[in-house]
């Protein structure tokens, strides 16, 4: 078990460090950037997914239980530095990004067109009007810095509810089957 945590915090921390240091950002389009997202979700579901056996090992022994709430000790950091490692690398790489867009286009609106020679908009850099550097740089500061859609954040949220409905639902019929056989 010990080995699978080592793999999986090295392999959380290495997409860390291609997400901050080697992805490309395309501002326009942060879709591009999910896996990362995927990537920490993956590893919520394989511990959530383990966890959600709790409720069964206190029906059988409360000794198993205790050793399982001591493995959650070890597994948690694991758990959370997976998670958040490959989201945090390219937020990371998302923020400097946008601020490095938005610093060469409030460079370009004050009169140094040589600015945008390192923007997305290089092509255009000499015929663009300004009202239209303008609605650029506000398309780029409403950028989302997160690579974590509408449709991760919900995987999310089940994947951390549905277990804990589990252990509420274990719990309950436990007691409503001692109540109906007792």
């Amino acid at each position: 078990i010990m080995q699978n945590l080592v793999i999986m915090a090295c392999n959380a921390w290495r997409f860390y460090l291609l997400g901050l240091r080697h992805t490309r950002i395309n501002l326009l389009d942060i879709s591009l950037l999910s896996p990362y997202a995927l990537a920490g979700i993956a590893v919520l579901i394989i511990f959530a997914g383990s966890y959600t056996l709790i409720p069964l090992t206190a029906l059988s022994s409360m000794h198993m239980v205790g050793a399982a709430l001591r493995s959650l000790v070890v597994c948690l950091p694991v758990m959370i530095a997976g998670t958040m490692l490959p989201i945090l690398g390219i937020h990371r790489a998302i923020h400097a990004a946008k601020g490095r867009e938005i610093e060469l286009l409030n460079r370009a609106i004050y009169g140094d067109r040589s600015a945008l020679a390192d923007t997305h908009i290089a092509v255009e850099s000499e015929s663009v009007p300004l009202s239209n550097l303008v609605l650029y740089r506000q398309t780029i500061t409403s950028v989302n810095e997160w690579p974590v859609d509408s449709l991760s954040a919900v995987r999310m949220a089940i994947v951390i509810i549905v277990p804990m409905l589990a252990w509420v639902a274990g719990a309950v019929a436990d007691h409503v089957m001692d109540k109906l056989l007792g």
